[in-house]
């Protein structure tokens, strides 16, 4: 009985660490590949971490109904940390997405809008807006609620 029950604990044990690797959340390398595979989701060359995210944006792009609050979801896994994320709803059938805060690469951009054409829905326009340029290095509206010029930055100047 021993020799059996010892032979069932191991075969046991390979299945659980099979489960336990295919599990999104701790996959890595060829795993993370499969699981990519069935989601439709191409590595791109991307990091394991990285990758985990296209994969979790990718799920929830293929679940979608089309909605801005849904696509909202999916661009929170996906832009960098430091962006911020506005919908800024266009009647009767569309939006837009604004990236902001963040420089946007035009490889970037593209990914980030086709994750948008997918997940929208049919007759829905969906646009992305971004900027390549760092947050520092664009131009800003400085008075109040970003309407004006702030005066204490001219302080000093004088018309010429």
């Amino acid at each position: 009985f021993t020799a059996l029950a010892s032979q069932g604990q191991e075969l046991e044990n390979v299945f659980q660490h099979l489960l336990n690797d295919r599990a999104l959340d701790v996959a890595t390398g060829n795993a993370l590949d499969i699981i990519g595979a069935i989601v439709r989701q191409p590595r791109n060359g991307l990091d394991d971490d990285l990758y985990r995210l296209r994969i979790r944006a990718r799920i929830r792009v293929n679940l979608s109904s089309g909605t801005a609050e849904e696509i909202y979801s999916v661009f929170v896994l996906i832009v960098p940390e430091d962006a911020t994320l506005e919908i800024e709803e266009r009647f009767p059938a569309g939006f837009d997405h604004h990236i902001n805060g963040a420089a946007i690469t035009a490889d970037e951009a593209a990914e980030f809008n086709t994750f948008l054409g997918q997940a929208r829905a049919a007759g829905v326009r969906g646009l992305l807006i971004w900027s390549e340029a760092a947050p520092g290095a664009t131009f800003t509206m400085d008075g109040v609620d970003g309407q004006g010029f702030d005066e204490g930055a001219f302080a000093g100047a004088t018309e010429s």
